[in-house]
């Protein structure tokens, strides 16, 4: 009878020490994956970022432009959309025209939910812009 309830014993502790090592490993793949995720987060709000920068890079040069072939021209937005991007999200490009301020505002995704925004402001040189009395 005692070898019985010794095995018995043996058996608990066994199946004991497996559930701990279950529960640690649970634990590890847990925080594993979440900081996996985080850093998948991280790496796609960099590229977002990135994204943003070159468009407000390009509406700058966009308005430096149109400044030279249209005397009227103070600014407009355009969307870009996610296909063109490859990033899964629309941005929207905004270009604004003050005097000799150009400010360009990019936001991705355009609306309230905006996860990025970039604003670029560029001093725009006085023999660019055309006479704008007549």
């Amino acid at each position: 009878m005692m070898h019985a309830t010794s095995q018995v014993g043996r058996r608990g502790a066994t199946i004991f020490v497996v559930v701990a090592v279950l529960a640690v490993v649970a634990a590890l793949a847990s925080t594993w994956t979440a900081s996996a995720l985080r850093r998948s987060r991280q790496t796609r709000l960099a590229h977002l970022q990135v994204q943003a920068d070159w468009l407000a890079t390009a509406g700058v040069a966009r308005a430096r432009v149109q400044v030279l072939l249209d005397k009227a021209y103070d600014g407009e937005t355009w969307r870009v959309p996610a296909s063109e991007l490859r990033g899964g999200e629309d941005a929207e490009v905004a270009i604004q025209l003050d005097e000799d301020e150009l400010t360009v505002r990019v936001a991705i995704p355009p609306g309230d939910a905006v996860r990025v925004r970039v604003t670029r402001r560029a001093m725009l040189a006085a023999e660019a812009l055309p006479d704008r009395d007549d």
